[in-house]
């Protein structure tokens, strides 16, 4: 059975572990490394969870998937996606479906009406999810920093 959980800052080494996978296993669709996150002690994984909702998708037991979203600090009435991941034996399960729809239930009780997003252009998946559920691209487009700068994106939205 698949569950989604709005984990608190006590929490928060169940989302160092998946979130250390993620980056493991799609080290090209995120802006942090691997590397930089094994480096970060106990205190900035509970600081991750107090200052970003983290939503932790389980399946059958086993945490299985992450989103994070924060609101966005120059606009009240838009929130991010920041980053999301699904571990590959769960891919094809309703996983990100299942989170996307914890985030946007989450921003329309805040009453936020914009939803961004940055997405890895080679990520075809993450981006037909995305479409999915009516994200557009809106124009913006970036790469990573050095020196992954090869690695090109682009921003997508969705208005509630």
């Amino acid at each position: 059975m698949l569950h989604i959980q709005k984990i608190s800052s006590n929490e928060a080494m169940r989302f160092k572990e998946i979130r250390l996978q993620s980056l493991r296993e799609s080290p090209a669709a995120f802006g942090s490394t691997f590397e930089t996150a094994m480096s970060w002690d106990d205190n900035n994984w509970i600081s991750q969870v107090e200052n970003l909702n983290t939503f932790i998708a389980s399946l059958d037991g086993n945490d299985v998937g992450v989103a994070r979203s924060v609101i966005d600090k120059d606009d009240p009435k838009a929130a991010w996606i920041i980053s999301m991941w699904t571990a590959p034996q769960a891919r094809g399960k309703k996983v990100g479906s299942k989170l996307i729809e914890a985030i946007i239930d989450w921003a329309k009780k805040q009453k936020i009406e914009t939803i961004k997003l940055d997405v890895v252009d080679s990520n075809k998946a993450a981006i037909g999810l995305y479409a999915k559920f009516g994200f557009v691209e809106n124009g913006v487009k970036g790469h990573f920093p050095a020196p992954r700068e090869e690695i090109t994106e682009h921003q997508r939205e969705l208005k509630l």
